[in-house]
């Protein structure tokens, strides 16, 4: 009889490896992410738009008032 090392192969665990993780790096791996919601303007166009026409329209979105789109829909 001959004695031959031998490796067992053991298949990966996914519960173990998320444990480490959030471990490991709480910060980017976690169950529960807080996530700060904001309200989105978009901009919409028939055309593309350079990063400056873009910024332009953006800004007059985020500047106008509800009593501003009452106005200019008279």
């Amino acid at each position: 009889m001959t004695r031959v090392p031998y490796r067992e192969h053991v298949p990966p665990d996914v519960t173990a490896c998320i444990f480490w993780l959030k471990n490991r790096d709480p910060a980017h791996w976690r169950d529960a992410w807080q996530v700060d919601h904001t309200l989105g303007k978009y901009v919409i166009s028939d055309k593309p738009m350079t990063e400056e026409e873009w910024t332009r329209q953006r800004a007059t979105l985020i500047d106008a008032t509800p009593d501003d789109d009452e106005k200019n829909r008279d």
